[in-house]
């Protein structure tokens, strides 16, 4: 290694400072670029054509492949709901009977 160190230079910038740019670079930056051939213009027609037809097909295949999952799952709780609607009755029932047999009121 050697012993001679180099020494650093006289100014070194900072990020602080403003760095003055000639107008070509200043106006190019300022003023956003333009889609010339009209690549950005004809991209977004195309997207609004086609969008709707994929939003339907997508939608179908979706229904279509949820269905059976779905009805899986509405099969399930009616199951659930329709034990639970017997427990319920037979309570309600047994706690009638358990009563027992109530004066018939008069109709008039």
């Amino acid at each position: 290694m050697s012993s001679q160190h180099k020494q650093p230079p006289a100014r070194v910038p900072t990020l602080t400072e403003v760095v003055a740019l000639d107008a070509a670079a200043a106006h190019a930056q300022a003023v956003p670029q333009t889609d010339p051939d009209g690549a950005e213009t004809m991209a977004q027609r195309v997207a609004t054509e086609v969008n709707p037809p994929v939003d339907s097909m997508f939608e179908q295949r979706l229904r279509e492949a949820l269905a059976p999952g779905v009805e899986a799952l509405m099969q399930d709780l009616l199951d659930q709901f329709r034990g639970e609607f017997d427990v319920l009755l037979r309570e309600a029932v047994g706690r009638a009977l358990a009563q027992g047999p109530s004066t018939p009121s008069k109709l008039p």
